[in-house]
């Protein structure tokens, strides 16, 4: 029954020449977006067996397919498995993208994939030609789905001693999706109180290690992980490449560093941990600021400067063609790396002006930002 939909959905839209790649591309993360809406308003999708309001429902559904991790209601305590389930499925698709999704279904049935398909998974990640598409696409599934069953198997050392097997294991593979695909999203409420998020495992370097970890290289970009797994060696990776792994990199110590100092004393986040522990948390602070949403420490309790320093992370985000959201790392390059790969994706919002001329007609000035699976 599922492969008949796929089939239906890829046959009814994919490949109906009367739509375009970008209507279709929007379309698919409206319909998403309703959709879920419509299923979160529900009485099953709640726990107290009442409808949760369309408002409540639409906008939870922006947001997990936006991947921005902003709710009106705690996760944990107002939805069921069912309206959790909903959720972590418009966070993966919203993470990866609806379109590279349904590829799924050509690549599992062993067909071919079509010039309409690979026309539309040209728009949906802002390629500049068809050439080798379908393997950058094989590759980020591939790659995401090994990323986050990895960081669920970790998280699970965690979760399943404190919530018991079953329960523990859906706490994992939940947050490491949502981890990965930079949402923000948790399921920690019934445990450590409403929109606590992971401030009870502050101490815990297991599962805030692994969370950032999934942060970051969800954050890098399809692109940089195709580069490091063509090259594997730092001098042959691109300019483009070379740059967002610097800059993440001195984005995310240079962070860690001004909040480790600055929230040193206060004792409203880090004054009263030990020194590991202070570093720990500040790390992290830096790390989900830019892309995710979660958060260890109070936010209500950090000091005017340091908010001042979260709203200029989150503004900047996470790379291009990544499943971070924000301004992204695009305008922080200088002119050394405005020549990305071929292949190479860049959102039309923040890609330098030299990066235009290198674009085939077809992808300039294109309007994609939802297609690249990213707020």
């Amino acid at each position: 029954m599922i492969k008949k939909c796929a089939l239906w959905l890829r046959d009814s839209f994919i490949r109906n020449r009367s739509l375009n790649a970008t209507r279709i591309v929007a379309g698919s993360f409206a319909a998403i977006i309703l959709i879920g809406a419509l299923l979160l308003t529900l009485p099953i999708a709640s726990r107290d067996g009442q409808s949760a309001g369309f408002f409540t429902g639409l906008f939870t559904a922006t947001s997990s397919t936006c991947v921005t991790g902003l709710i009106l209601v705690d996760t944990w305590t107002q939805w069921t498995l069912f309206g959790q389930a909903v959720i972590l499925t418009m966070i993966q698709l919203g993470g990866l993208g609806f379109m590279t999704v349904i590829t799924l279904v050509s690549f599992a049935l062993h067909r071919r994939i079509g010039l309409s398909e690979r026309l539309i998974m040209v728009s949906t990640l802002n390629l500049n030609d068809m050439d080798g598409v379908v393997r950058v696409v094989r590759h980020a599934l591939i790659g995401t789905f090994a990323m986050e069953t990895a960081g669920a198997v970790l998280m699970s050392v965690c979760l399943i001693p404190e919530f018991g097997f079953l329960k523990g294991t859906w706490h994992a593979v939940f947050h490491a999706v949502s981890s990965f695909c930079n949402a923000g999203f948790d399921l920690l409420g019934g445990r450590f109180g409403a929109f606590s998020s992971l401030a009870g495992y502050n101490d815990n370097p297991l599962m805030l290690g692994t969370t950032a970890a999934l942060i970051v290289v969800g954050g890098l970009g399809f692109f940089v992980w195709e580069d490091i797994v063509d090259k594997r060696c730092w001098s042959r990776l691109s300019v483009y490449s070379k740059m967002v792994l610097l800059i993440t990199a001195v984005l995310i110590v240079g962070g860690a560093l001004f909040f480790l100092m600055e929230e040193f004393d206060n004792p409203a986040t880090l004054g009263d941990m030990p020194l590991w522990q202070k570093g720990l948390n500040a790390l992290f602070q830096s790390v989900t600021l830019r892309t995710a949403g979660f958060d260890s420490i109070g936010q209500g309790g950090l000091s005017d400067t340091s908010k001042a320093m979260s709203c200029v992370l989150m503004l900047i985000g996470g790379s291009s063609g990544s499943t971070a959201g924000g301004h992204h790392l695009a305008p922080l390059l200088p002119p050394a790396a405005s020549s990305p790969p071929r292949w190479a994706c860049c959102c039309w919002p923040c890609a330098p002006a030299s990066w235009a001329g290198s674009r085939s007609p077809s992808a300039a000035g294109r309007s994609t930002t939802a297609g690249c699976s990213m707020p």
